[in-house]
């Protein structure tokens, strides 16, 4: 993500919504909980890097195959962070 600075603050800012909340959403309790374990180990800044990671490689799954976004296997794959 550090090549592309347009894709970095793309990327981060959906992080910091799933985190924080915006106008049209609310924070999602499972991506608070992984940021709130990886934070702990890693700080803030890698941890919503690392959750920006694995959101990237779902959209990109879904993109490549030519699905919806799978919001279960994005869980998932949170979860097996540590």
């Amino acid at each position: 993500m550090q090549k592309d600075p347009k894709l970095r603050n793309t990327v981060m800012n959906i992080v910091n919504n799933q985190l924080e909340g915006s106008d049209m959403n609310k924070p999602i309790p499972y991506v608070k909980r992984a940021y709130n374990t990886l934070s702990k180990r890693y700080g803030d800044q890698k941890a919503r890097e690392m959750i920006g990671v694995v959101y990237l490689q779902e959209m990109y799954d879904s993109m490549k195959e030519e699905r919806d976004f799978n919001e279960d296997h994005y869980r998932e794959e949170l979860l097996k962070l540590k």
